[in-house]
């Protein structure tokens, strides 16, 4: 066992009592979402509020509205529209402060909110929003929050699930295991992949489930193993990310030679990130959707030119929300299309969003994996999801046969 690997090994160990304490910046996930019509009718955007969690006492939270706010202005410059246009109100990421600042975008007549950053802070301001009529484009990623005059722009776990599940059962991969944290983005996770699992037709016989701390993990182990042995499964899908559960998991299995019959290790969450997990023996070769990293990495550049820093992921969801509140208000096919219930397209920052009827967005997604510790992109034709096709990209590409 390396230095290196030991070094990831117990910080990932230590950090499992840490994290499972935190409220996740995507407050909560919830497993079972309640649908409402989502508004019909176009709407003007000469006034644009953002609700982002500035004034809170968790300095990442600040950190996150200032991504989100320049990302929000990088494309109103792009765009044409007038910086003067958004108007930015603080929520602190809290439930009263969400309510106040959502009355005051109203009061001032906002046609059209972006925003807030959470999906409790998100319900606690769609009453507000049905009871006026002004759209709310969210940047949660909890589907039960949308529905209404609630669209969420989030990157949901469903439309991860789909992206991946598609791609294996397209490349011949019939029957799964799922091992599963008990937490809540474990749960939601899993559930995600039972969905697309069913809708694609792969068989899941087994789900393992575990602790979230270092007993549950290698309590998992032997049944892991188990469930390989006596289920011969193409693939098997984890739910924990490379802060959490998922470098200790992974290895360990690694050191019992699962692999060694051709099983797929695969992931909902990103396996590339921090830079060092690219490092990690047990992530090569594993599978992971993404957003495509040459859109991400030309707005990237976009941004720090502008800025001078490097973006948060969430400045994404800033520019998008306001390409997609710019394309529903100026374009008359797009917001007939909205109006008849369709789903519609529209051009964000790292590819197409396509919004549903019931509040939801699904965006494009590439498989990456992880080769000679370098990002590769997997090439296919996904089934039901559409694939983003790179351009000018110096990173290796694989076509599906």
């Amino acid at each position: 066992m390396t230095r290196l690997f030991l070094s990831f090994l117990l910080a990932a160990i230590a950090l499992l009592g840490w994290l499972g304490s935190c409220t996740p910046t995507d407050e909560q996930i919830t497993s079972v979402p309640t649908f409402k019509p989502v508004l019909a009718d176009a709407f003007d955007a000469n006034s644009i509020a953002l609700l982002v969690p500035y004034e809170s006492e968790i300095p990442e939270w600040n950190v996150l509205a200032t991504n989100l706010e320049q990302g929000a202005r990088l494309a109103l410059d792009d765009l044409g529209i007038g910086q003067g246009q958004l108007t930015v109100y603080a929520t602190g990421g809290r439930v009263p402060k969400a309510k106040l600042a959502m009355q005051a975008a109203l009061d001032d007549g906002a046609d059209a909110v972006l925003g807030p950053a959470f999906s409790v802070t998100t319900k606690a301001v769609a009453p507000l929003a049905d009871a006026t009529s002004v759209p709310v484009f969210s940047f949660s990623n909890d589907r039960a929050v949308a529905g209404g005059n609630v669209t969420i722009l989030g990157q949901s776990f469903q439309n991860l699930a789909d992206r991946l599940v598609g791609h294996a059962v397209q490349r011949g991969m019939r029957t799964a295991i799922i091992v599963s944290e008990n937490t809540k983005s474990g749960e939601a996770a899993r559930e995600a992949l039972l969905a697309a699992a069913t809708k694609y037709g792969q068989s899941v016989p087994e789900v393992v489930n575990h602790e979230f701390s270092q007993m549950g993990i290698v309590d998992a182990i032997g049944r892991v193993l188990e469930a390989a042995e006596n289920y011969q499964p193409d693939i098997i899908y984890f739910t924990g990310n490379s802060a959490g559960s998922l470098p200790v998991i992974t290895r360990l299995l690694d050191d019992r030679n699962l692999r060694n019959n051709g099983i797929q290790y695969a992931g909902i969450s990103r396996w590339d990130i921090p830079p060092a997990a690219l490092e990690h023996s047990a992530f090569q070769g594993a599978w992971f959707p993404l957003p495509d990293p040459v859109l991400v990495n030309r707005f990237s550049a976009r941004y720090e030119a502008h800025y001078g820093t490097l973006p948060h992921p969430f400045a994404l969801l800033g520019y998008d929300s306001v390409a997609v509140v710019h394309a529903l208000s100026t374009n008359r096919r797009i917001s007939r299309r909205r109006g008849a219930q369709e789903v519609v397209a529209v051009r964000g920052a790292s590819g197409e969003l396509r919004l549903s009827p019931g509040g939801g967005t699904t965006r494009n997604l590439v498989i990456g994996t992880i080769i000679d510790e370098q990002l590769e992109i997997l090439r296919d034709h996904p089934l039901a999801v559409a694939s983003v096709t790179l351009h000018g990209s110096g990173m290796r590409s694989n076509r599906a046969n």
